[in-house]
C-alpha cells in the first residue's frame, strides 16, 4: 500500500495530508482520515497520540494484550492480533480492515512527516 504525504497551506498554515491509492467506493481513505484526525490541537500536538497507537499496537503484536482501541476525534482503531479495524466515530457503516504491522508502519511513517520541516514542495510517498 502506497500513501502520500505532502504539506497543504490552510489559511496561511502549512498543514499536513496524507492520502492513499486505496480508497473506499466513496473515494475515501479511511488510514488517511485517522492518520489526519489531529483532534482541533493541530499537527504537532497528534505526536504523543501517535506514539501511544503506536505503543498499543506494539502491546497487541507483542501478546501483552489481546487487542486494544485507539481513537481520537472523528476516527478510531480496533487493534486485534492479526488487523487493524479502521472506523468512524461518527458512523457506524464506514470501516476498513488493514493488516496492524500496515497500520504500525504508517503511524511511524506518519510521526516522521509530521514532525518534519513544512514545506509545500515537498511529497513524500511511502510504501507500507
Amino acid at each position: 500500500m502506497k500513501l502520500t504525504f505532502s504539506w497543504q497551506d490552510a489559511a496561511g498554515r502549512e498543514t499536513p495530508c496524507c492520502s492513499s491509492v486505496i480508497v473506499n467506493k466513496d473515494g475515501v481513505s479511511l488510514l488517511a482520515c485517522l492518520l489526519m484526525d489531529d483532534g482541533g490541537q493541530g499537527y504537532l500536538g497528534t505526536v504523543p497520540w501517535i506514539d501511544e497507537g503506536i505503543a498499543k499496537v506494539d502491546a497487541v503484536l507483542g501478546g501483552e494484550i489481546t487487542e486494544g482501541n485507539w481513537d481520537r476525534d472523528d476516527w478510531g482503531a480496533k487493534l486485534k492480533s492479526d488487523e487493524a479495524v479502521i472506523y468512524s466515530l461518527n458512523d457506524e457503516d464506514y470501516k476498513e480492515v488493514i493488516d496492524l504491522t500496515v497500520l504500525r508502519r504508517a503511524l511511524v511513517a506518519w510521526r516522521e512527516f509530521v514532525q518534519s520541516v513544512p514545506d509545500t514542495n515537498i511529497k513524500k510517498e511511502v510504501e507500507i
